[in-house]
C-alpha cells in the first residue's frame, strides 16, 4: 500500500465517522443524566433528511441547518413525552424511535424526491455523478 492510498482511507474514516461520534457524544450526555436514548440515530436522520429538503429548496445552508435542528428536537420531544412523562420502558421507546425515524426519513425523502423530479428512479444517482 502506498501512502496516498492510507491517506484516503483516514480521511475517509474520519468524515464519515464524524456524525456517529457526535451521535455517541449526545448519547454519552444523556448516559450521564440517567436517561438511555437509543433513538438518536433516528432524531440524526429525521433532521438530516428536513435539514436536505430545506436547503435545497431554499438555497440557504443555514436555514437547513436550522430545520434540520428542530427536526430533531421535535422527535426528542416525542421521546421525552413517552418515555419521560408517559413513564415508559426508554429501551423500548429508543429503538422504537429509531426505527420510525429511519422510516419516516426515507418515507418523507422518496416522495420529496418523487414530487421534485416526477418519472425519476427513487435514487439520485442519474442526476449527478457523486452519488454513484
Amino acid at each position: 500500500m502506498d501512502i496516498d492510498l492510507l491517506t484516503n482511507i483516514f480521511y475517509a474514516m474520519i468524515r464519515t465517522g464524524t456524525p456517529l461520534l457526535l451521535v455517541a457524544l449526545g448519547e454519552l450526555v444523556c448516559e450521564k443524566t440517567g436517561v438511555l436514548n437509543l433513538g438518536q440515530e433516528g432524531m440524526m436522520l429525521f433532521g438530516a433528511v428536513i435539514g436536505f429538503m430545506v436547503a435545497f429548496s431554499t438555497g440557504n445552508l443555514w436555514l437547513g441547518v436550522l430545520f434540520a435542528c428542530l427536526a430533531g428536537v421535535l422527535l426528542s420531544l416525542l421521546f421525552a413525552m413517552v418515555a419521560l412523562g408517559f413513564n415508559a420502558n426508554q429501551v423500548a421507546t429508543g429503538l422504537a424511535l429509531t426505527i420510525f425515524g429511519v422510516g419516516l426519513s426515507s418515507f418523507v425523502g422518496a416522495s420529496w424526491w418523487a414530487s421534485h423530479w416526477p418519472g425519476s428512479s427513487r435514487s439520485p444517482s442519474h442526476c449527478s455523478p457523486t452519488f454513484r
